[in-house]
């Protein structure tokens, strides 16, 4: 299934750097998702396993996994405009259904974006400059 909306790869260490210094952090079973406003309209998508999920072929698995799920779920969703995404996987990652993971996807998005929404009422809302 291929979503209609481009995703652009984050590539720099800087820009994960920023991100979780920067960014809002949610965490759920799967993964946590660090995410921030950024001014491009494109959202941009980082995917992260670290040592900890497990040896390199099961890290690239997780890594697929995520990757998948970014291109059907994020990939399609307008709200995710002017956002940066990194999502960075737990081991309980390749214990679950694809249908479960991407509900779970679903419900972390719409949390983002909700908080992000309310921190911009008046609060201090995540954003990325480019200084």
């Amino acid at each position: 299934m291929r979503s209609d909306q481009h995703l652009t790869k984050i590539t720099k260490s800087r820009e994960y750097a920023r991100l979780a210094t920067q960014g809002f952090r949610f965490p759920s079973a799967s993964w946590v998702i660090l995410a921030a406003r950024e001014d491009n309209q494109t959202p941009a998508v980082g995917i992260v396993a670290s040592k900890k999920v497990g040896n390199a072929v099961v890290r690239n698995l997780a890594k697929r996994k995520m990757r998948a799920l970014a291109r059907e779920v994020l990939g399609s969703d307008k709200r995710l405009q002017g956002y940066k995404l990194v999502m960075i996987a737990k081991s309980r990652l390749l214990e679950r259904d694809h249908q479960i993971l991407k509900r779970e996807l679903r419900y972390c998005v719409a949390e983002i974006v909700k908080q992000l929404q309310n921190t911009n009422d008046g609060g201090k809302q995540p954003t990325i400059s480019n200084n």
